[in-house]
């Protein structure tokens, strides 16, 4: 018995022969099975694709007389060979295959076994999937950071949070939102991507933190491969941070509805004024005159064609406090910073230049 189905195989052999007896494939992928048969006996019979355990009861998927049935194909090339070919491959598809040739009495048939595995995962690659401009993270903000691999299939994410010498699973997902919450010490964060095939780590995510709060806190994040930032001036500065990042409450000064109108004409007019009516019986008391209309209309800067007539005015650093204290327009103990003290200036420079005519 043993004897007769070596024979019966030798003889399908001879009239049917394909070039693997087993077809592994990806998921999603496909393959093409190449074959040669006995043209001088079957050149003009039907070749075809049957799925079954048993060749006695498998179930024709296609064959060579409909050239395509949905994602399986048989190609009869005659004496270049018998071909087929499956795309789209599914899990389900994995089974025991027949490739057939239809005969008289008896079909001439060889197995084909088809395994359909999952595509093996790729080292995953991080990137902020929120915008980086602005670096909210120096205002306190929480950053959505993704990982991905570009093959695989089936393929989970895992997120790990090392703090030395601890290590904690902190997301399940692909991405990972940081926060304050996760930020309280320098840690390194990594994501593994994995399915049935293996599993790959991704580069390390180091976040620096420089001022750990629940909600306020400072951290900075270097992620490899991209653009580095700091939050030094962040430690610096007592001003609130843009409008895009300074959510309520914060003190912000509230934003101006109109511009203030010029000041800078009033005053103007009231030095030509002076210039034009002065006497010296009276300087003192213009000059007290433009420092009450300086505090009405508030500081300004003064037009540059309003000390044209001022000469050999060198040293005016040095000259600064005795002009404004002679003047009499401050007391000795007096301090003003900013256009004040530039307005009071202007108007010391003014009262000296008009003393010298």
């Amino acid at each position: 018995m043993k004897l007769l189905c070596v024979l019966c195989l030798i003889h399908v052999s001879l009239q049917l022969n394909c070039d693997r007896s087993q077809v592994t494939a990806d998921v999603g992928g496909e393959f093409i099975l190449s074959c040669v048969y006995n043209t001088n006996k079957f050149l003009y019979s039907k070749k075809y694709w049957c799925r079954g355990s048993s060749h006695h009861s498998c179930e024709i998927v296609a064959d060579s007389e409909l050239r395509a049935k949905q994602r399986w194909s048989v190609i009869d090339a005659g004496r270049r060979g018998l071909f087929v070919k499956m795309t789209g491959l599914r899990f389900e598809d994995s089974g025991t295959y027949w490739v057939g040739i239809d005969k008289i009495y008896a079909d001439i048939m060889t197995p084909i076994e088809v395994v359909v595995t999952e595509v093996p995962v790729s080292r995953p690659t991080l990137w902020a999937v929120s915008s980086g401009v602005g670096r909210p993270s120096c205002w306190g903000e929480a950053i959505t950071v993704r990982c991905g691999s570009n093959r695989g299939t089936n393929v989970a994410y895992v997120w790990y949070q090392q703090t030395h010498p601890n290590l904690s699973n902190v997301s399940q997902s692909r991405d990972l939102r940081l926060d304050c919450g996760l930020a309280q010490t320098d840690s390194a964060f990594y994501c593994v991507a994995q399915n049935k095939m293996g599993n790959q780590q991704s580069d390390l995510m180091h976040v620096h933190v420089l001022r750990p709060a629940e909600n306020n806190c400072i951290y900075e994040v270097k992620i490899q491969g991209q653009s580095l930032y700091d939050c030094a001036d962040r430690l610096t500065t007592t001003t609130c941070p843009p409008p895009q990042h300074c959510p309520p409450p914060q003190h912000c000064p509230p934003p101006l509805s109109t511009p203030p109108p010029p000041l800078q004409s009033h005053l103007s007019i009231k030095m030509r004024h002076i210039r034009e009516r002065f006497t010296p019986g009276h300087k003192q008391i213009r000059i007290l005159n433009i420092v009450q209309a300086s505090k009405a209309t508030g500081p300004s800067t003064v037009l540059t064609d309003d000390l044209k007539d001022i000469e050999d005015l060198r040293d005016l650093d040095h000259l600064q406090r005795h002009l404004l204290v002679s003047g009499g327009l401050v007391a000795q103990g007096d301090h003003f910073e900013g256009s004040e003290a530039k307005i009071l200036l202007h108007f010391a420079l003014l009262h000296n230049a008009l003393s010298w005519r």
